[in-house]
């Protein structure tokens, strides 16, 4: 059986520090055990994340996605070119941490960081007050792992040549023309 959520246990939220990081809360309708922050994954918006968020809600956690700035919700990627995969790390999955800290003091802390996310985590960026936290699929790229030649020559291209052109020619990443995710902003690409 599946639950049904009403659009008061969803609500969407603007999160400013130096820039706005636009955040979705999912609550739960009893009194919340925990909260939960999901640190997303490159050119991944924070919609892809809905139904776990709503599970987690469902089980009595408020379950926070976000979208980086110069993604999704938290701006358009050309007017954001600006921002690095760094600036992702280091300032915005803080700014939701703290946030969720600064909002719901008295519950224990959990992250979530899938991809470049984990890495926010691993790295120590927005877990001072953490009670735990799970990493997913979080790993270093190195094109030379790549065991299969066609796959390795396929990122190659798109990382070394064909998001490149592309960035420089439309001042953004046009990830969700390719079929590769949301779009991004150039220096993330670039970075």
């Amino acid at each position: 059986m599946q639950a049904q959520y009403s659009s008061a246990e969803m609500v969407r939220i603007l999160i400013t520090a130096k820039d706005t990081v636009q955040a979705t809360v999912y609550a739960p309708a009893v009194a919340p055990k925990a909260v939960l922050v999901v640190h997303s994954a490159t050119a991944t918006p924070q919609g892809f994340y809905r139904a776990f968020a709503q599970h987690a809600a469902a089980n009595g956690l408020v379950a926070i996605t976000y979208d980086y700035r110069g993604t999704g919700r938290s701006g358009p990627p050309k007017q954001n070119s600006r921002f690095k995969m760094r600036d992702w790390i280091q300032q915005d999955a803080p700014t939701v941490a703290h946030w969720a800290k600064d909002r719901y003091p008295d519950l224990p802390h959990y992250a979530i960081g899938h991809s470049l996310g984990g890495h926010a985590l691993v790295l120590g960026f927005g877990t001072e007050h953490l009670d735990a936290a799970a990493i997913i699929s979080s790993h270093v790229v190195s094109i030379r792992t790549i065991k299969s030649w066609q796959e390795r020559l396929r990122v190659i291209m798109l990382l070394k040549v064909l998001g490149p052109v592309l960035s420089t020619i439309f001042g953004y990443m046009p990830g969700t023309k390719l079929g590769l995710g949301e779009d991004m902003p150039r220096a993330a690409m670039m970075e």
